[in-house]
């Protein structure tokens, strides 16, 4: 499959309610999402995404609307709103793990609740490998809350980015 570019103005809503789970992206392939698709609708909005990860299963130890990421991904024009990630290891509302290109551009993460085991942050949680390489235009982190287990080996958290060792960060 080639590079992947999707162009949506959508309010898309992931019903995390009851059972449903949303289960994250782990991205094989670079991939572009622009949530502008035109300029009267504005950014896109993806709404009520909820992660608890089942506990028998080891891919769902990263939390996020994307888990790993090791390829390039470009996010644009995107309002994340509700989002609620509960005791996986790293925890952030768009990108779990980042050792690969991120690129975010024109991005806000609403009413977000947000636990983790080892590290949380608003947007990414881990971006701490030598092939990380991050760049955000334009993103905020606008309320909630973020809390990570105290007693972990890496008790890290922060608004934005939870854990940023060895990484190539532009903002």
């Amino acid at each position: 499959m080639a590079a992947g570019v999707m162009k949506s103005t959508t309010i898309i809503n992931l019903n995390g309610t009851g059972n449903k789970q949303w289960t994250p992206i782990v991205p094989t392939v670079a991939i572009s999402i622009n949530g502008d698709g035109n300029a009267e609708e504005g950014q896109a909005t993806i709404t009520d995404l909820k992660f608890t990860p089942d506990p028998t299963k080891a891919a769902a130890a990263d939390g996020g609307l994307f888990g790993l990421l090791e390829k390039n991904l470009t996010l644009k024009n995107i309002v994340l709103d509700g989002v609620t990630i509960n005791h996986t290891n790293r925890v952030g509302a768009l990108v779990a793990e980042c050792k690969g290109v991120l690129t975010l551009e024109n991005i806000d993460v609403k009413n977000a609740t947000l636990d983790a085991k080892v590290c949380a942050g608003g947007v990414l949680a881990d971006g701490s490998y030598s092939t990380s390489s991050v760049k955000m235009t334009n993103v905020a982190f606008d309320g909630g809350s973020i809390t990570v287990d105290k007693g972990s080996i890496l008790p890290f958290a922060g608004g934005l980015i939870g854990f940023a060792n060895d990484i190539k960060l532009d903002m």
